[in-house]
């Protein structure tokens, strides 16, 4: 419990600020195909 006195803690707030909350993303494809002597992941047909 905070005392309501108590003046805000500017640490608390810039990491609350922060945290930015990143839209989700849907794919119709997500694919496997060789690259570069190794595999990549395709999403969208997109690296």
């Amino acid at each position: 419990m905070t005392d309501k006195s108590e003046p805000p803690d500017p640490m608390a707030a810039a990491r609350r600020l922060a945290r930015v909350e990143l839209p989700k993303r849907f794919y119709d494809a997500a694919t496997v195909a060789p690259r570069d002597g190794a595999f990549a992941i395709l999403l969208d047909g997109r690296p």
